[in-house]
């Protein structure tokens, strides 16, 4: 009685409303962040679970999910400004613990008697009090519980602060304390950290990924476009508040208001107002806003705004930290003003001064400042061929006077090398050519690279290499994108071993000169060398290596993204596949970088692989509205995409459509583009082997085959595919000791780079023939290991939606229904056919029926079409 009449008189206090002790319900249309919750399950035992982002970035709803999955107790306390004060704040969370489930009565009365009196004064040191509550709480506890705080940053005062940091010092041993918060928390958490005893979640951990915007909008029964995932992504970063409203309206309509409610409007006017003058510059450092708006601004202040979610770091080379405005603020706060050239003059100067001469360029040229611009640009070259990003040189090369462009033949070179990347070939050449720098080694490499992009690589390679040893004295980027050019012409040409070659004399430079931006270009050059090679594990390691690097730019780290989903699919990973492109994608699509092409070429193979014909198609749309867009004087990318679709028309029961365009394309050749897929070589005669098997022309489709196994003589890994189609031809020739020795042969190749999709990706017959070997081979083995993980990956995707197998019908057809068959082509009624095969009426009717099932028809006309499509007739 005692404990309710203290309770009754605690709860006049607002701390103590029971609606505060309770987590919030869970909406409709929920998206569980299994990912997350995970994360929280493994760091259960984490003394502290720190919680910062800013306002939408799911920080209640994940806590909500995590208390109402009852993994772990919890109890649950929703702060707000009346809690400031200590003997508040204290109030409620003893309140709170007092809602642990596990919570014997005795121990929750307890906890309810110790509430401090309103009418009382608080004690200035509650460290005792605390303490004592604490060290009773621990023993009383039965299981490991936590104690989530939402809301903290309603939370300021000095001691109520300080009360949060006598009570993570007190807190028992089976006892953690989950913090959740809009703005950083002066807590003492180095000694935490150390102790491994700390989980720190911040914006970027709590952002969306792709993955779960697709679960999000699949819930809510929306479609989406799958590129436009990547662009949301790239727009939001992920932001949940924002992604959810965009999927509530298909626009950012609404999201201007939520973020100026519930971001903006809650800043400090000093906060505001330094966000404000951010908003001017794409990005800052603390020394460069002082001098630019004459009050000092402290690293401090940029860090706090920074830890908030509120900026993003910005890789530089300078001493001191940078920071850039996300994307959604950065939207939110430009305003249209009229231009101030003194500002983006002096900001020009200033970054100039400090060496940062891509970013003067960029403020040069928004103060109209023609002669600094050109200054800034001069000293850019080797930028350009790191960054490979060329719209920001075309973008200010149109604002430079003639004369001042023709005065520079430093700016000339660089002009014409970004018109090179950005695929204007015909342009570039024209400019190289009234330049009139014939004898200028850099002119004369630009020349090499307009001839390997016009379909020259012959040419291209002669001059290169005879051009290389006159580059001594040129800068180590001119010399590495020489020794580039080299080894990608090699590569086209499946010429790895010298590849390699070139491309190790490329890293030993780019090492020699510290530059680690060059270095991470050559990885995707080895890695593309390995992957040819079919050294899966060895190009998973590098790829590894090199993303774990600081981040160098968009565009490479875009390609090496590309490569790991292109990697990733080929070992079956095809959901870890899908994520990488997209990131890779969502990287490289504002540039229109010719990689792009690939990116989407991949991801029209990983939804082909998942059963979905009208994704893969998609993606091949995609990769010709970029080659017509960006790539417009570019043809060797078509026949690929031609290629892949007639794979697709395969897979639809189109078999005379594919066959006639795989010929054509076949008879034609088509030369290498120098930007293209590890193994994409051999996709066109594959394909074209693949239609032949479809029309029955297996002694054709063999000798295909076996010449493009003659090219893979010296690394047999890398003719996986072709022997994959190998034993499905021996297999449809009716030679099955030789398919299955064939399939023997490719299984061991496989299982050491665990290389899945050339059976992952074949025909549905060849799960039979796998099948049939898996039963030979010895018990314990590797290779039944490997054969058993294969047939279980292809029962994972059972569910998929079924591609026709071009190859043959449902089922295979007996001697007496292939008679049958004929017979009903030729238009003879059962009784004639019963007479011409001296069989009974009734069998022929059930031979008949079985025809029909497997050759999935409803008629007699319906079998005999399908029945020529599979030229069974």
């Amino acid at each position: 009685m005692a404990s309710n009449i203290l309770l009754q008189e605690s709860a006049l206090h607002s701390s103590l409303l029971p609606c505060r002790f309770k987590a919030p319900a869970m909406p409709a249309h929920t998206l569980v962040r299994e990912r997350l919750l995970t994360r929280l399950e493994q760091a259960s035992g984490c003394r502290l679970i720190l919680l910062l982002a800013p306002a939408g970035s799911g920080k209640s709803l994940l806590l909500s999910q995590w208390h109402h999955s009852q993994r772990l107790p919890s109890c649950w306390l929703d702060l707000n400004h009346m809690d400031d004060t200590p003997e508040a704040l204290f109030s409620g969370i003893l309140a709170s613990l007092a809602n642990l489930p596990d919570l014997a009565p005795a121990s929750r009365e307890q906890l309810l008697t110790a509430l401090p009196d309103p009418l009382s004064p608080f004690p200035e040191h509650p460290e005792q009090l605390l303490n004592q509550q604490m060290a009773a709480l621990g023993g009383a506890i039965r299981t490991h519980s936590h104690l989530i705080l939402d809301a903290v940053e309603n939370i300021s005062h000095p001691q109520s602060l300080k009360l949060l940091d006598l009570l993570l010092m007190a807190l028992p041993e089976n006892l953690s304390l989950i913090l959740a918060s809009r703005t950083p928390l002066p807590l003492d958490t180095s000694k935490l950290q150390l102790s491994e005893q700390l989980l720190f979640l911040q914006r970027q951990e709590l952002a969306f990924t792709a993955d779960e915007i697709r679960q999000l909008f699949s819930q809510l029964n929306k479609s989406i476009h799958l590129p436009w995932v990547t662009e949301l992504w790239q727009q939001t970063l992920g932001w949940p508040a924002v992604i959810r409203l965009v999927s509530q309206t298909g626009d950012f309509s609404l999201t201007r208001q939520y973020l100026q409610e519930q971001v903006l409007a809650t800043l400090p006017d000093k906060d505001l107002q330094l966000l404000r003058q951010m908003s001017r510059l794409k990005s800052s450092s603390s020394s460069l806003l002082t001098a630019l708006i004459n009050s000092p601004i402290t690293e401090t202040a940029l860090n706090h705004l920074a830890a908030a979610g509120l900026l993003l770091t910005s890789d530089t080379q300078d001493h001191e930290p940078w920071y850039s405005l996300h994307p959604q603020l950065q939207q939110l706060l430009t305003q249209p003003e009229p231009i101030d050239p003194d500002f983006y003059t002096q900001a020009a100067q200033l970054l100039a001064a400090k060496g940062l001469h891509f970013a003067a360029a960029e403020q040069a040229y928004k103060a109209g400042q023609p002669e600094l611009l050109a200054q800034q640009m001069q000293q850019l070259g080797d930028h350009l061929l790191q960054s490979l990003e060329p719209a920001p040189f075309l973008l200010w090369k149109t604002s430079l006077p003639t004369a001042l462009l023709e005065a520079s033949p430093t700016l000339l070179l660089i002009s014409c090398q970004a018109l090179i990347l950005a695929g204007q070939i015909d342009t570039a050449l024209l400019h190289l050519q009234n330049a009139g720098l014939k004898d200028d080694h850099h002119a004369r490499l630009l020349h090499c690279q307009i001839l390997a992009a016009q379909g020259k690589g012959d040419t291209a390679l002669q001059q290169t290499l005879a051009l290389y040893p006159q580059l001594k004295n040129q800068s180590t980027g001119i010399r590495v994108v020489a020794l580039m050019l080299i080894t990608r012409i090699q590569i086209s040409r499946n010429q790895l071993k010298a590849a390699r070659g070139f491309n190790r004399e490329a890293q030993m430079l780019a090492h020699k000169a510290f530059n680690i931006e060059l270095e991470q270009l050559l990885v995707y050059d080895q890695v593309c060398i390995e992957m040819g090679k079919g050294h899966l594990q060895l190009a998973a390691h590098l790829l590894t290596e090199a993303l774990r690097r600081p981040s160098i730019g968009a565009v490479p780290r875009g390609r090496l993204f590309l490569l790991k989903g292109y990697l990733d699919w080929c070992q079956g990973n095809i959901r870890q596949a899908q994520q990488f492109l997209e990131e890779g994608i969502s990287l490289l699509r504002p540039t229109g970088d010719q990689h792009l092409i690939s990116g989407f070429l991949v991801l029209s193979l990983t939804a082909r692989t998942e059963g979905d014909i009208t994704a893969a198609f998609d993606w091949l749309a995609e990769a010709e509205r970029s080659l017509h867009v960006h790539h417009p004087a570019s043809a060797s990318w078509q026949p690929m995409v031609t290629a892949l679709k007639a794979s697709l028309w395969l897979d639809q029961g189109k078999l005379d459509l594919a066959l006639t365009w795989l010929q054509q394309l076949a008879d034609q050749g088509f030369q290498q583009p120098l930007v293209h897929l590890p193994l994409q070589g051999q996709l066109l005669q594959l394909l074209y082997a693949r239609a032949l098997l479809s029309h029955r022309r297996y002694p054709q489709a063999l000798t295909v085959l076996n010449n493009e196994l003659e090219n893979t003589r010296d690394y047999p890994t890398s003719g996986l595919f072709i022997l994959a189609h190998k034993a499905l031809a021996l297999k449809h020739s009716r030679q099955t000791s030789a398919a299955l020795e064939c399939l023997r042969e490719a299984l061991l190749l496989a299982q050491q780079e665990n290389f899945q999709m050339p059976f992952l990706s074949a025909d549905t017959s060849l799960k039979e023939l796998l099948q049939q070997l898996k039963e030979q081979l010895s018990p314990g083995s590797e290779s039944l290991d490997f054969a058993q993980q294969l047939l279980e990956q292809v029962q994972q995707h059972k569910d998929r939606k079924t591609l026709n197998d071009p190859t043959r019908p449902l089922e295979k057809l007996s001697t007496r229904e292939e008679q049958v068959l004929r017979l009903v082509a030729e238009g003879l009624p059962n009784k004639e056919i019963a007479e011409r095969l001296f069989i009974s009426l009734h069998t022929v009717k059930t031979h008949l029926r079985h025809m029909l099932r497997k050759l999935d028809a409803r008629t007699r006309t319906q079998a005999v079409t399908r029945a020529r499509e599979l030229h069974l007739l």
